[in-house]
């Protein structure tokens, strides 16, 4: 037993596999500089949106009333319960975009859940 597993070792060590790796730069779409934006205008404030009252206060207490353009255009869909994907650069509140409809879903199932 002992010789097999010496046997096992000598021969993984002669057959070592190669690792084949992909250049993900050939996967990645260049960004333009070309493309003119325009940014679209704001059309909800946070007490727009159909959120608890704690939420809108917590938000509020933060100094935040009017939402960026991708909180704008993704919090009404994310709320209704649809899939999203949002593009943005940095910094511009994906994040919150994300987490202010999903947190209001939690509420939402706890409530339904612990309700009897």
């Amino acid at each position: 037993m002992y010789k097999r597993q010496s046997h096992y070792k000598q021969s993984f060590s002669r057959h070592k596999r190669r690792i084949k790796t992909v250049d993900v730069s050939l996967l990645v779409k260049k960004a333009r500089q070309d493309v003119a934006h325009t940014p679209q205008p704001i059309q909800h404030e946070f007490s727009d949106f159909l959120i608890s009252d704690q939420l809108q206060r917590n938000i509020a207490g933060k100094g935040y009333t009017i939402p960026t353009p991708i909180q704008d255009k993704v919090i009404p869909v994310a709320l209704q319960g649809k899939d999203i994907v949002g593009v943005a650069n940095t910094g511009t509140g994906k994040t919150a975009a994300f987490l202010i409809p999903l947190s209001i879903r939690f509420c939402i199932i706890a409530r339904k859940k612990f309700s009897l």
